[in-house]
């Protein structure tokens, strides 16, 4: 009897704990991040066939897992490929332009209306997002 009552004050305290973990998480992502594409990141920007914008940031592991994918390969033929990092420079940074990517850097989240990274942006030769 003991060890049934136990076993059922257990198994509801774990319940109550995993309801508990999981309503904080609901809570904290509820509301979406959202970029804003600003045209100033295109100013000078000549038209390829394609441009391809990658955002990585400094806050972001997965950013760092990006740099380190783009590096495994070259940029696409026919493409202009730009990695915008929003944060201080990294001894990556110049492994990638002299991979050919070109560069840009923003100082901050709220400079450049990126809020979450990585974050893609495609631009065709007609400027169109």
């Amino acid at each position: 009897m003991i060890r049934r009552f136990l076993f059922t004050t257990i198994l509801s305290a774990a319940g109550v704990l995993l309801t508990c973990v999981t309503g904080a998480l609901l809570v904290s992502f509820h509301a979406p991040l959202r970029n804003e594409v600003n045209a100033h990141w295109f100013d000078g920007a000549p038209m390829a066939s394609m441009s391809l914008y990658h955002f990585a940031s400094a806050d972001c592991r997965c950013s760092q897992q990006l740099m380190e994918h783009l590096l495994s390969r070259s940029p696409r033929e026919g493409a202009q490929e730009v990695l915008v990092y929003i944060g201080a420079r990294q001894p990556i940074h110049a492994r990638l332009a002299s991979a050919g990517y070109e560069l840009r850097f923003e100082a901050s989240p709220e400079a450049s209306g990126v809020q979450a990274a990585p974050w893609l942006v495609v631009r065709d030769s007609s400027g169109r997002v």
